[in-house]
């Protein structure tokens, strides 16, 4: 009797004991929900108004920190929540599956494209795997309508705060000037400021907020409610409006898109390029080596010819060529899923469809930023979890529940109740571990970016000390590389003018010679497919010649290798046949002068080369012809006027010719002329100082069928 009483004692004590640690689970698990519902909010205010005069970029890269450390304590309440809670659930919507897919992909493509995949995560290439980490959490962890609203009222919040900032700066670049002056920076005065990042990427915030703001005006019943939101709606839509104007095209605001049948077909070509290129695409953040490699020669007529630029078009045409076919049919998928739904007319607030649709237009028509892509995902999130509170039958919730059994007085665990915990814990750890990489990064960013003050001081000690400290924090990075190479050759001149070269100054120049050369290789092996790795090696080859031996070969080799990375670009074609022009070969400087007139006929500096290089070989009557023809495509009222009148003029009169009149011209240049050899000689680089292909080895693209360039004849 008395051994059962002490039994029933133990079984009250333990339900006892077992009802105080649920409820303190539960008060537990409530201060991890608090966590990530407060933190969500605060990204979801924060992201677009977000930036710091701290890194070269400082919208997109502060943007992009605040939501990956955002993320991560996230995801790390939420685990250790769920840990505490013995509760584990993951809940999957229409969305989830394509939105997945798009940050796996998106993962893959930063990992097989040819450049560094640090490159690809300092962007587009982390920037869709963190969104998707946000959806999952939020559309699993949050259990409440308010939490919901709240999150869209945060997103008014951004847009509120984004409008009033357009409207004082565009009327008088208020807002930057007051930053300036309390803070010290140095930040843009003019009109199209926005901490958005753009003017563009303000456009594509406010037009889904204000969609929002409008439809819960017309909804809302509380008078109060509705008047305000008109009101505020009424800030956004001037804002809204001015900035469109600032956007016209032909304004300086403006901003400047590359024309979508020129988007369009640089997609295409990304389809036809090697089966991995084909679906996986250039990486997340190498547009722009896409853009290098298959953009159309009828570009070379825009006006914008000698821009490269790092977007597509609009968003779909980016993603397509940066992540291939299968990024492209993961985006169809999830538009798919949103459109099917929308005409299926689920469940949820008509508000937060309208605004994701709205979203996706967007898409189609401008070209995608960091705001637009975040907004995308928020409102996709917001429809998400309506739908979850809604128990609509396309949402699944998995849940998993630790069990445990009673064996006498041992509460055994199953081995699920085990493993679950403690799989649970190292993705949190290793969540936090992150925190580690990120901030090294981040700590590289803005080491360079106090560098690049220092070479507006002119300070160029300070700028090499900061510059390999960068390159300490982060050695995957080909612009820090580009940028400590062109440092170090620029020392080197510096230090060889000097009228009294000792020995250790010699020394010096070699050192500084071989780290330009060496570090401007090891950019091109970061990212072998971006034309300026190349072009920075020709310039420190180019700088070379006179002054270290092989220097002629080498530069030829590179300008090989950048053209091959740029094929139909007129500028490098121009720049390699100058270097033939200074060496004295007068017969492949015109094959490469000819060259660029024929990839743009349109430009007078291609036809000014030719016509100096035939007055070179006496042969007065083509510099005539070709003069005559870069005359002929100069603009007026051009600085070049009087000297491209002159050198006509004596042309004719030496062909007993009469003087013709001159249009005023463009920019014309003849090519540079070689280094000054140093007074000791030249000086011997090591073999590795090469690049890596010689001029043997590949061969520089045939110019794509064009306008034909004239040929020499008899002028009447």
């Amino acid at each position: 009797m008395q051994i059962n009483e002490i039994r029933g004692v133990d079984r009250t004590a333990i339900t006892r004991l077992n009802k105080q640690a649920m409820n303190q689970r539960g008060a537990v698990s409530r201060i991890f929900q608090t966590i990530i519902t407060s933190v969500s909010l605060v990204l979801v205010v924060l992201f677009p108004i977000f930036f710091l005069d701290t890194t070269p970029n400082i919208f997109d890269t502060n943007k992009l920190l605040l939501l990956s450390v955002g993320t991560i304590l996230i995801l790390t309440a939420w685990l250790v929540g769920m840990v505490v809670k013995r509760h584990y659930s993951l809940t999957l919507t229409p969305f989830t599956l394509p939105i997945v897919a798009l940050a796996v992909i998106h993962l893959v493509s930063s990992y097989t494209s040819s450049t560094s995949a640090v490159e690809h995560l300092m962007g587009r290439g982390l920037l869709f795997p963190v969104l998707a980490v946000l959806f999952l959490i939020l559309t699993s962890a949050v259990n409440q309508r308010t939490t919901g609203q709240r999150l869209l009222y945060g997103l008014v919040t951004a847009g509120v705060i984004l409008s009033f900032v357009a409207i004082f700066q565009g009327v008088g670049g208020y807002v930057s000037t007051a930053i300036n002056q309390i803070f010290g920076t140095k930040l843009s005065t003019n009109a199209n400021f926005s901490p958005a990042g753009s003017l563009l990427a303000f456009i594509t915030l406010v037009v889904p907020v204000l969609t929002v703001t409008i439809s819960m005006a017309l909804i809302r019943k509380d008078t109060i409610e509705k008047v305000l939101l008109f009101l505020v709606s009424a800030v956004m839509a001037g804002a809204l409006t001015l900035s469109i104007v600032l956007a016209i095209p032909g304004k300086d605001t403006a901003a400047v898109i590359l024309p979508y049948r020129t988007g369009y077909a640089i997609m295409l070509e990304t389809f036809k390029q090697p089966l991995t290129k084909a679906l996986l695409g250039y990486g997340p953040e190498a547009y722009v080596n896409a853009f290098s490699k298959t953009r159309p020669v009828s570009f070379n007529l825009n006006e914008q010819w000698n821009v490269r630029f790092g977007a597509g078009s609009n968003e779909v045409f980016t993603l397509a060529t940066t992540t291939g076919a299968l990024g492209l049919a993961a985006w169809l998928w999830l538009v798919g899923v949103v459109v099917w739904m929308l005409i299926k007319g689920t469940t949820g607030s008509k508000t937060v469809k309208l605004a994701t649709g709205v979203t996706i237009f967007l898409q189609l028509l401008v070209p995608g930023n960091s705001v637009l892509i975040f907004v995308t995902f928020i409102l996709l999130t917001l429809w998400a979890i309506e739908l979850k509170l809604a128990e609509d039958s396309q949402v699944r919730t998995v849940v998993a529940t630790i069990q445990e059994r009673q064996e006498g007085r041992q509460r055994l665990m199953t081995a699920a109740g085990v493993i679950a915990p403690v799989i649970s814990l190292i993705l949190a750890i290793g969540a936090l571990v992150l925190l580690w990489p990120i901030s090294r990064i981040y700590s590289a960013e803005m080491v360079f970016r106090r560098s690049i003050s220092g070479g507006r001081d002119n300070n160029a000690v300070t700028v090499y000390n900061l510059q390999r400290e960068a390159i300490t924090k982060n050695p995957n990075l080909s612009s820090y590389r580009r940028a400590y190479a062109v440092t170090n050759l620029a020392i080197a001149n510096s230090l060889a003018r000097r009228a009294d070269l000792s020995d250790q100054d010699r020394n010096t120049i070699v050192q500084l010679i071989q780290q330009a050369i060496r570090d401007g290789k090891v950019a091109v092996n970061l990212a072998p497919e971006t034309t300026a790795n190349w072009e920075v090696l020709t310039t420190i080859y180019q700088n070379l010649i006179n002054v270290a031996n092989n220097a002629q070969q080498w530069t030829i080799a590179a300008y090989t290798q950048a053209i091959q990375t740029d094929p139909i670009n007129p500028r490098l074609r121009l720049q390699l046949g100058g270097v033939f022009y200074s060496l004295n070969q007068p017969e492949q400087a015109i094959r490469f002068f000819q060259q660029a007139a024929e990839l743009k006929p349109n430009w007078a500096n291609a036809f000014y080369n030719l016509a100096t290089v035939y007055k070179g070989k006496k042969d007065q009557q083509a510099a005539l012809t070709y003069l005559t023809r870069a005359v002929a495509l100069l603009e007026p009222d051009s600085a070049d006027y009087v000297k491209a009148q002159e050198e006509l003029n004596q042309l004719r009169e030496s062909l007993n010719l009469e003087a013709a009149e001159a249009t005023p011209s463009g920019q014309l240049t003849t090519p540079e002329p070689l280094p000054s050899p140093l007074p000791e000689g030249e000086i011997t680089l090591p073999a590795e100082a090469a690049p890596e292909t010689q001029p043997g080895e590949a061969t520089i693209p045939t110019p794509p069928a064009g306008t034909a360039t004239p040929v020499p004849s008899p002028t009447p």
